[in-house]
């Protein structure tokens, strides 16, 4: 699978109409936002409101498609409801603490892991930035400037092999007859719209 190709599939989200209705107009449990989500003591702040409440980490993008309106059953009353924040390549779990159901009014006497229904995905794979590789010789001037912007950038002699090094779910390849710019920037946070990803790629390409 080329770069072009992992775009396609990987670089615009894809949603279940059915599920996004779905948390529109059925009811769901208070959801309550915060960058500590060890602190489940929280929850009794919403026994007066629900059973339930979500606690999910305020710093990442839940997926739209995430059944907010999930209930549990009969016989997974009063657990604990964990969903994987997961790396989207692998499918390896990375936390299940970022988005998970805590009763309200009991303490809960055991976790469920609710595997296939992942709450987030990590297009990074656990890095900060994705991969950057050049191609073209360590001793050229341009793979000097791409290391001052992105110290983790790595020479390759083709596409190929960049695919095969890749951790990332995308990466940047930078051939060596290109002028990079002056504010060009590999390491920015891309996955903001699938118009920007686009335009990025395109310059670096």
């Amino acid at each position: 699978m080329n770069i072009f190709e992992k775009f396609e599939r990987y670089g615009q989200k894809t949603y279940n109409g059915q599920d996004v209705l779905k948390n529109h107009f059925l009811q769901i449990y208070p959801i309550h936002y915060t960058d500590n989500c060890d602190d489940e003591t929280v929850a009794t702040q919403y026994a007066d409101k629900a059973d339930y409440v979500w606690i999910v980490n305020k710093n990442i993008n839940v997926l739209r498609t995430f059944p907010w309106h999930f209930k549990p059953t009969e016989e997974q009353l009063n657990k604990k409801h964990v969903f994987p924040y997961v790396y989207k390549s692998s499918k390896r779990i990375k936390s299940w603490e970022y988005a998970k159901l805590i009763p309200t009014k009991v303490e809960y006497t055991g976790v469920i892991e609710h595997k296939n229904i992942a709450a987030i995905y990590d297009v990074y794979c656990g890095k900060d930035v994705f991969d950057v590789f050049y191609l073209g010789l360590e001793t050229d001037e341009l793979f000097t400037q791409i290391q001052e912007r992105a110290p983790h950038a790595r020479v390759v002699s083709s596409h190929k092999q960049a695919q095969d090094m890749s951790t990332t779910d995308m990466f940047w390849l930078v051939p060596n007859d290109i002028e990079l710019g002056k504010f060009f920037n590999l390491v920015i946070v891309l996955m903001t719209g699938v118009t920007n990803l686009c335009m990025c790629l395109e310059m670096v390409m």
